[in-house]
């Protein structure tokens, strides 16, 4: 995208391109439904044939509806003592949606598919125009993401590139009671 390599026709860079943003789409289907396997194998005998995202994303639904990953920004506090703690700021817009992704997904298979010589051109310009906007909406909704588990009281926080080393992280959160909290608490004080 940033041209400094280039096929040289338009029309195949572009398809190249939608093809690498089907992959990452069905890729974030594909990660959602491994952290959903226990519940989503029990609804779908052959579920390691699954590969089409639209579907994914719709099968995961009916089991999870938080099952997408939902970005955020991880601020740095203080609490009252001085101790430093993190929070995580949900972002609003300027990422990519479920929606959206379905919406790229779809668009980016028709540019794969040969051309009905009945239908009306594909303005593959307009096309390329849109790319880097879908990229920065991709790497707004993974930079730093959380996923809901069907098991109600986990989830799952990635971090495409961690700050202490630059690679990428997951960590599982799981949800403590006021007991726990306060022994937890203890432990690391």
């Amino acid at each position: 995208m940033t041209r400094k390599k280039t096929i040289g026709y338009l029309i195949s860079e572009v398809e190249f391109i939608c093809l690498q943003f089907r992959k990452i789409i069905e890729l974030i289907a594909l990660s959602s439904l491994v952290a959903n396997k226990e519940e989503y194998s029990k609804q779908h005998e052959k579920f390691e044939t699954h590969w089409n995202a639209r579907l994914i994303f719709q099968d995961l639904e009916r089991i999870n509806s938080k099952f997408y990953p939902e970005p955020s920004k991880q601020i740095e506090k203080l609490d009252n003592s001085g101790k430093r703690f993190f929070n995580f700021e949900p972002i609003k817009s300027g990422y990519l949606t479920k929606d959206k992704a379905i919406q790229i997904y779809e668009k980016c298979g028709g540019i794969l598919h040969a051309d009905n010589p009945f239908r009306r051109e594909k303005n593959i310009k307009d096309m390329y125009n849109l790319f880097p906007k879908w990229l920065s909406e991709v790497i707004t909704l993974l930079n730093h993401h959380s996923i809901v588990l069907h098991v109600k009281n986990q989830m799952i926080v990635g971090l495409m590139k961690a700050k202490d080393d630059g690679n990428p992280k997951v960590f599982l959160f799981e949800e403590v009671d006021h007991k726990e909290a306060e022994e937890l608490k203890k432990k690391f004080n």
